[in-house]
């Protein structure tokens, strides 16, 4: 089901993903915040903070899916995995659903 209300360009849900990482804790320039950041490599998030995360994110999606499946996805996918520009993808594509 997608949401009206939730942004859905690639600039808006990078503004969404970059308040979401400040509100946990996260200290990052927007500028700094590119497509090919991986969280796990270039921020240095760990599982037990990534969920955190991810928690946050769906909130801010209002709950209409769930990152289960792109973390899943990401286990598996080429260096350098957990990319925003993936996250964003996946955002995308639940929208869409």
């Amino acid at each position: 089901m997608s949401n009206p209300l939730a942004p859905s360009s690639t600039a808006e849900i990078l503004t969404l993903l970059h308040e979401v990482l400040v509100e946990a804790g996260i200290e990052l320039p927007p500028e700094e915040l590119e497509p090919e950041t991986s969280l796990t490599m270039d921020l240095g998030i760990d599982s037990f903070h990534l969920v955190e995360i991810a928690t946050r994110i769906e909130a801010a999606f209002g709950g209409h899916f769930t990152l289960v499946d792109w973390v899943v996805d990401q286990q598996d996918a080429p260096d350098p995995p957990f990319t925003l520009a993936s996250l964003v993808v996946f955002i995308q594509a639940q929208q869409t659903a």
